[in-house]
């Protein structure tokens, strides 16, 4: 408790902006065991395309730690998929949702949700 008065509300130390990103992986990805476990009810056909889902406040350094792993800067325990290493075709901007989160809680579960959403749409999905 503050021994006096303030008058301006405390800045937070760090604001967040989450976004849910969406890359195309190629149809090989349905060979690794564990997009096969995310997708065991697909029978090994690749459906509408191979996708995978995640959520970060950066989508363009997300995607070069997935290809490149860490840099000089980034945080050393972010570390990228080595699905998404070994897929990659390319984002899919028209397949991520508009939405920001202020919270990586929220970030989280709305990934969960679109990842559940392209799989009702008839894609396969590996998410985080």
């Amino acid at each position: 408790m503050p021994t006096h008065q303030t008058t301006t509300p405390r800045r937070p130390r760090y604001i967040y902006i989450g976004r849910v990103y969406v890359l195309e992986l190629r149809p090989e990805a349905l060979k690794e065991r564990s997009f096969r476990e995310q997708n065991s009810d697909c029978g090994g056909q690749p459906g509408l395309g191979c996708l995978y889902v995640g959520s970060t406040d950066d989508v363009e350094k997300r995607i070069r730690i997935h290809l490149e792993g860490p840099g000089p800067g980034d945080n050393p325990r972010v570390r990228g998929s080595k699905l998404v290493r070994k897929h990659f075709l390319r984002r899919r901007e028209d397949l991520e949702p508009f939405d920001v989160y202020e919270t990586s809680g929220h970030a989280t579960l709305a990934e969960a949700l679109e990842a559940e959403f392209l799989r009702d749409a008839g894609y396969r999905v590996y998410s985080n």
